[in-house]
């Protein structure tokens, strides 16, 4: 009968101990997912900030293109005046 009261305590203190271990592991567990999951989307706000800003610098060198291709426009009108002044002058 002692053997089977003791028997009976060991199993209950080993439960115990066991469910204890796992809650600990478990809030651990979680301590360090939170931790995890705030570092990628404090990454993925930097990502996104930054591809904000390579936008931003795309789109203002997408206007200097526009821009480019005016001035080639204004270019070649004034090669047309000048090639028109030219024969007007011969």
């Amino acid at each position: 009968m002692n053997d089977i009261i003791v028997s009976i305590i060991g199993l209950v203190g080993i439960t115990i101990g066991a469910i204890f271990g796992y809650l600990g592991r478990t809030k651990k567990q979680a301590i360090i997912d939170a931790k995890r999951e705030q570092e990628q989307n404090d990454r993925f706000d930097r990502l996104f900030e930054e591809l904000h800003q390579v936008k931003i610098r795309l789109d203002e060198h997408n206007h200097y293109a526009e821009k480019i291709t005016g001035i080639k426009e204004s270019i070649i009108s004034i090669k047309k005046d000048i090639e028109y002044i030219r024969k007007d002058i011969q």
